[in-house]
């Protein structure tokens, strides 16, 4: 649920979250879910969803994660390439995969994830490397003022640094056809895991007697 998502994201445990996005509850035969677009009609919704869909990326920035990234299921050696660095990330990894449904939700993405429209649709975001898609290379995503936009000249691109936080969120809100869908990892930092936290607070407490714990802080007589 999503309420044990935000506490893990936050305490920042060393477990791994791999989210498969497809726009649907499949399993249940058919009906709309929290990423479903808003007025899309499904079995629980025959008139279209009056909801607007999560972003699960911004849910997860928002919560303090300390990996984020997005890949998508029909793409293997992308997904595979973001899978390891996932692994290796000590702390929670948050991984978005988009994933076809081709019961009840078929070609949910296939306008940007099809084979033939990812170099056109899609951007590939690599550390330290201009934010450049296309056939060509020929465009990239800059930006300006806080704004983020498309470029004709590819030397202007901005530089992916997964370090900035403004820019990931940034990034998370690119929506096709407006922006290409940016994949790969959007954010990540180092910091330091739940387990290691709870074990030094447990080992401080333990070295103290019963008394001086209840004694400690405010107490009174009666």
């Amino acid at each position: 649920g999503s309420n044990h998502l935000a506490h893990l994201l936050r305490r920042n445990l060393n477990i791994k979250v791999l989210l498969f996005n497809n726009r649907i509850y499949g399993l249940t035969k058919g009906q709309y879910s929290p990423t479903s677009e808003r007025g899309k009609k499904t079995k629980s919704s025959p008139f279209g969803s009056p909801d607007e869909p999560v972003n699960p990326l911004l849910f997860a920035l928002g919560c303090k994660a300390t990996f984020v990234a997005r890949s998508s299921a029909v793409n293997g050696s992308h997904l595979h390439e973001v899978l390891l660095e996932a692994y290796r990330h000590k702390g929670t990894a948050f991984l978005e995969i988009l994933q076809n449904c081709n019961v009840f939700n078929d070609k949910a993405f296939d306008e940007f994830d099809a084979r033939e429209k990812r170099d056109e649709h899609e951007v590939f975001l690599l550390e330290g490397r201009p934010i450049v898609f296309g056939r060509d290379k020929d465009k990239g995503i800059s930006f300006a003022d806080g704004n983020m936009k498309i470029t004709e000249d590819p030397s202007l691109a901005s530089i992916h640094d997964p370090s900035n936080l403004a820019y990931a969120c940034h990034l998370a809100t690119a929506a096709f056809p407006d922006f290409p869908i940016p994949m790969g990892v959007f954010y990540k930092e180092q910091r330091r895991v739940y387990e290691d936290e709870l074990k030094e607070t447990l080992a401080k407490v333990s070295s103290r007697s019963i008394e001086d714990l209840f004694l400690s802080g405010e107490w009174w007589e009666i």
